[in-house]
């Protein structure tokens, strides 16, 4: 009979409260609130403000602090946001806030994907605007991006939302005979040309042919031919960088500003030459992926590889650029300000900016993956110092959005590579090392597991 009067006073108080959230026994204690029978049996200064199961009601002081949703699990949103699925919603005083906190169905089922309040904080994504800009589109996370489209990242604004914006491409190309007198011509116009920047002008066109004759091996499935090629297409871009080192400033135009202009047309070929290999790597992960390919952890490999070098060409052409400036400033007489005046000017003219802010929401999105794989890892583990680390990274990426915000693609795009590599690093100390890619001098190469056999 008491027992049955028991589940009767709970069922009661459920009815009561069938508009409080829910929530576990743990999170209520982390919210630093009491468990009690009854909605009555709260203390002075303390509300029934969710259900605990069937333990009970959970009494909090109605002023939650922030702190408290932290450390229980749950994430801040703005009042006339939704807290996602399988999460329950209590408001913080009258800041104009609320906490989502996870419901037992999202602690059990989800913990895998459950991130932390400090990582669901920072709301990376991408506004619709800004993906308008990028000449993209919006869809749901169910319709995913249309052939030919990338997937840039979630949207700001809504949860199931991503936005996709279409890559430059490079077209495969057949080896054969037009193949082999390209690469003779372009041997002989190299051999007449003294300009170093020129020359690197022109291996990035020639870089571009090998990057088809890659393609076309990749897609025809002849997965040794495209290292092969790879490495070929690599010793290229190695050659690009060489000349990029030896710029002296005989080799700068006299007309500074034209050489600013030069240095910019050069830097928009280069990033579009790293959104057309990114898209390739995209689409060659993906479907080997799909069909469940041993080569998959080895073509990442030898993608990395390449990056490592198109990473290396962007840092030696910023070098170059910057000396430009310099030189720029110190024969007009210009300011810093004017200076940046005339040099957004020449960017904005020549198109590189969109280029940029491309890369930087690629390196975005994938820092935000990589510290996503990291934080199951520590919260799997439940290791205090670990997710320690871990908000130490999330504020770095937090700067990153902020440099995106601010127009400093650039910068960006540096800082997420560096998180990946202290990601990296982490990794290693856990003795787990995974796919997220090391970084030295923001150049990325792959540390993975033996290479698999190959298909054939």
């Amino acid at each position: 009979m008491k027992k049955l009067l028991v589940v009767l006073l709970l069922l009661v108080t459920q009815m009561v409260y069938a508009e409080l959230p829910e929530i576990t026994l743990d999170i209520c204690n982390k919210l630093g609130g009491q468990l009690v029978l009854s909605f009555n049996n709260c203390s002075n200064g303390t509300e029934a403000m969710a259900i605990v199961g069937r333990s009970g009601v959970c009494c909090l002081t109605p002023e939650l602090a922030e702190e408290n949703c932290k450390k229980a699990m749950g994430y801040i949103l703005p009042i006339n946001e939704s807290c996602k699925q399988l999460y329950s919603e209590l408001e913080i005083g009258s800041q104009g806030k609320k906490c989502c906190l996870p419901r037992a169905g999202a602690v059990t089922h989800q913990a895998s994907t459950a991130l932390t309040s400090n990582f669901t904080q920072v709301h990376i994504g991408i506004d619709k605007e800004e993906c308008n800009k990028l000449q993209g589109y919006t869809t749901s996370v169910i319709a995913g991006c249309k052939e030919g489209y990338y997937e840039l990242g979630p949207l700001e604004e809504a949860k199931s939302g991503i936005c996709c914006v279409l890559l430059p491409e490079v077209k495969p190309i057949k080896p054969g005979l037009g193949l082999v007198l390209s690469n003779f011509m372009h041997k002989i116009k190299l051999a007449f040309i003294f300009n170093k920047m020129k020359k690197a002008q022109l291996e990035l066109s020639m870089a571009e042919q090998k990057l088809g004759l890659m393609k076309y091996y990749l897609e025809t499935g002849k997965f040794d031919k495209a290292e092969l090629q790879a490495k070929d297409y690599n010793r290229t871009l190695e050659r690009i960088n060489k000349w990029l080192s030896k710029v002296s400033n005989r080799d700068m135009e006299k007309s500074r500003e034209k050489f600013l202009e030069r240095i910019a047309e050069f830097e928009k070929k280069v990033e579009e030459h790293r959104l057309k290999l990114e898209g390739i790597k995209d689409k060659t992960i993906k479907r080997l992926e799909a069909k469940n390919n041993t080569n998959v952890e080895h073509i990442k490999r030898v993608f990395h590889m390449i990056e490592a070098n198109t990473n290396t060409t962007a840092e030696k052409l910023l070098a170059n650029k910057q000396r430009a400036i310099l030189r720029y400033k110190a024969v007009t007489g210009k300011n810093d300000n004017e200076t940046e005046r005339t040099v957004r000017e020449i960017e904005n003219k020549v198109g590189v900016t969109r280029y940029r802010a491309i890369r930087a929401y690629i390196g975005l999105n994938s820092a935000t993956k990589a510290l996503i794989l990291a934080e199951k890892t520590a919260n799997r583990a439940n290791n205090t110092e670990l997710q320690q680390k871990l908000r130490e990274r999330i504020e770095k990426l937090e700067r990153v959005k902020e440099n995106i915000k601010k127009g400093n693609y650039k910068e960006a795009e540096k800082n997420a590579e560096m998180l990946k590599h202290q990601l990296r690093i982490q990794q290693q100390e856990e003795g787990n090392v995974g796919i997220i890619g090391k970084t030295k001098a923001n150049v990325v190469v792959q540390s993975e597991p033996p290479i698999p056999p190959k298909q054939k």
